[in-house]
Formats: C-alpha cells, structure tokens, sequence
C-alpha cells in the first residue's frame, strides 16, 4: 500500500521520530561527516541541492502546501480530457 508524503510526515510526527530542528550549517556539516574524504565538489553540490529540496518540501508539507495523489489523478484526468 503506498503511502503519500503528508501521511508518512504525520505519522512521524505522531511517533515522535521527527528529529529536533537543526540548523542549515549544522545539517550540512552532518552530511559532510558521512561522505567519503575523496568526495567531488559536484557530489556535495548534489547533496546540498537534495537536502534543500527535502527541507523545502517539508516547509510546504507543514504549511498545507499539498495535493493529494487522489487530486492529482483527478487533474491529469481533467487535463488528458482538455487535449481531446
């Protein structure tokens, strides 16, 4: 059963297995710790680039910015019928 994002980010808030807040400079840091020492400046752009589209999509998440899968089924429907 596949679950949607605002589900599963619920249910870790429920469980309480979100982690603290942390800041940007620390996070990266973290990331940087876990990283191989011959790692590329490319490679940790990637990761930097990744990590801030998780945080940003969490911002969204906790705003209310979300479209359910159902929703978003429903508009490609409507779209698909629009080019018909």
């Amino acid at each position: 059963m596949a679950v949607d994002g605002l589900e599963w980010f619920d249910r870790q808030k429920q469980r309480g297995t979100m982690r603290a807040p942390t800041t940007a400079k620390e996070d990266v840091m973290a990331m940087l710790r876990r990283l191989p020492d011959n790692v590329s400046i490319q490679r940790i752009e990637y990761h930097v680039s990744v990590m801030a589209g998780i945080q940003e999509a969490i911002a969204d998440i906790e705003a209310g910015r979300t479209v359910t899968q159902a929703d978003v089924e429903r508009l490609m429907e409507e779209w698909k019928n629009d080019d018909e």
